[in-house]
């Protein structure tokens, strides 16, 4: 079991449970949401399939620049649109 507890506008920490399938929200960090399973998975999940599905499609388009970068993988043909 996992807890989270956020800063309320007392300056107390109050418990907040994560949603009904298992997701905590942050507050502070808009958009940000952890799947609260991963901290009992073995072996963790990877760095990379963490923050595409914490960050999705941004991170993707950011490993796909990455890899045009190094060379393994060609640019988009726009003719093939």
């Amino acid at each position: 079991r996992a807890e989270f507890y956020q800063l309320d506008e007392q300056g107390r920490y109050q418990l907040v449970p994560a949603s009904a399938d298992g997701i905590y929200h942050a507050h502070v960090l808009p958009g940000f949401r952890l799947q609260v399973a991963w901290l009992w998975l073995e072996p963790l999940p990877s760095v990379e399939r963490t923050l595409l599905e914490v960050v999705g499609e941004p991170y993707a388009r950011y490993l796909m620049e990455q890899l045009r970068q190094q060379g393994f993988a060609s640019e988009p043909d726009p003719d093939k649109s």
